[in-house]
């Protein structure tokens, strides 16, 4: 049987009618034009022998067809999909461990290797093959005894549709919503197909509970896209009762000391080390295991002693803007901006900081020329006998949402 062309100029795309049921619209993977195709013409049957003979071989095949029915269509569907498997209304994905169950959306939508993997996601890629071709996909992660921080659920979101889609804007515009109960970002996005060059719309969706997190992706030809339908695949989605043992690993206190005495700070997490220094006190944190990076979160603390009378405030903003000044005549002017709004990104274990007052600059030194360096720099100072302790603590800008709580809360607890 001849291929059936798509009727766009210049697209070049063909299908075979053999693989594609009757009258169905299809939706050209190169360009993305819809067309439908036609059926086939029969003849006429005449009089009372042979066509007479086939209306009722028909009824009765109708009669098995309704019999069978999501039976019949399965195996309708599974030869059209060129043997893969489709999904049933009645299939679902239980997973006990990860204490949730997906229930799969019924008869017009199969399983697709080629989505799971595109997305590199675990659970399972779905295709819609009746109407409107749509796309769908669930991916989950066991965290363990902790709750992961909204930052990995967003970065885990932003790798996935990363390698599917591009002209995705830079940083993810979440929205909150509802999502099997629980609180949830929604990401409604639009990027072109890397694939097919197509323009797409769709939804992503990410919640955690019980110390597992849970990502939903559902998008379409941007023309096709129906967030009803992406609704409707998402609300299979539910969460079990189990897990009933689960609780979050308590913050273990780890405490860092002046080697001379008279100042502490106090860290919730065991990401902070003491590194030889010529201050007085300097810490080095790394964030391993956050989103599988080939260079993981990095933050540096450094305590200095100022000798002499004044503001401990006053005293530890001027050694700041001294320590982080860079050479203007090699590296360019050096900016500071104070921050005023709250910090961002993911609360920390452990209490917030309280009593000591905590500033926020971003610093930005270098220039076109030079190449600019844009840190975030928090700190605070507190008067220990004759001295004003400064502590101080800094992360790369970009990295702005995964540490600021982390250092305003770690700087927040220098104490005498």
């Amino acid at each position: 049987m001849p291929q059936v062309p798509c009727p766009k100029p210049g697209c070049g795309w063909s299908v075979d009618p053999a693989t594609v049921p009757a009258g169905q619209v299809v939706t050209c993977p190169k360009c993305g034009q819809r067309f439908r195709l036609a059926a086939p013409t029969l003849p006429a049957s005449r009089g009372t022998g042979v066509g007479s003979s086939l209306w009722v071989i028909g009824g009765v095949l109708l009669a098995i067809a309704v019999l069978g029915g999501v039976v019949a269509s399965a195996v309708a569907l599974k030869r059209n999909l060129g043997g893969r498997t489709p999904v049933i209304a009645s299939a679902n994905v239980r997973d006990p461990d990860r204490n949730f169950t997906f229930g799969t959306p019924g008869i017009d939508w199969a399983t697709d290797p080629d989505t799971r993997n595109a997305l590199a996601v675990n659970v399972i890629g779905l295709r819609r093959v009746n109407g409107p071709e749509t796309w769908a996909a669930l991916a989950v992660r066991d965290f363990g005894s902790r709750t992961p921080l909204a930052s990995e659920l967003r970065d885990a979101m932003t790798a996935a549709l990363g390698r599917v889609f591009d002209n995705l804007p830079p940083e993810p515009a979440l929205e909150p919503t509802i999502w099997a109960g629980q609180p949830a970002s929604v990401w409604k996005f639009r990027g072109q197909h890397k694939t097919t060059g197509a323009v797409c719309a769709g939804e992503a969706v990410a919640t955690t509970h019980k110390g597992v997190g849970y990502w939903f992706y559902g998008w379409a030809v941007e023309r096709d896209f129906n967030p009803t339908d992406i609704q409707q695949v998402r609300d299979g989605f539910k969460l079990l009762d189990g897990r009933t043992n689960w609780r979050p690993a308590a913050a273990s206190e780890v405490t860092f000391r002046s080697p001379a005495g008279g100042y502490r700070l106090t860290a919730y997490e065991n990401i902070w080390e003491s590194v030889p220094t010529s201050d007085d006190l300097e810490l080095r944190g790394v964030l391993k295991g956050r989103g599988n990076r080939d260079f993981p979160p990095r933050a540096a603390v450094r305590v200095w002693r100022t000798a002499g009378p004044g503001d401990p405030v006053a005293v530890a903003d001027g050694r700041v803007r001294k320590e982080n000044t860079r050479d203007p005549a090699a590296f360019g002017p050096t900016a500071f901006d104070e921050l005023t709004e709250p910090p961002a990104g993911d609360a920390p274990p452990g209490p917030e900081a309280t009593g000591t007052a905590v500033r926020r600059l971003r610093a930005t030194s270098g220039s076109d020329d030079t190449g600019k360096s844009v840190r975030l720099v928090v700190f605070a100072g507190v008067r220990v006998g004759g001295d004003v302790m400064t502590a101080e603590a800094s992360c790369p800008w970009d990295e702005r949402e995964i540490w600021e709580r982390r250092l305003v809360q770690l700087v927040g607890s220098l104490r005498e």
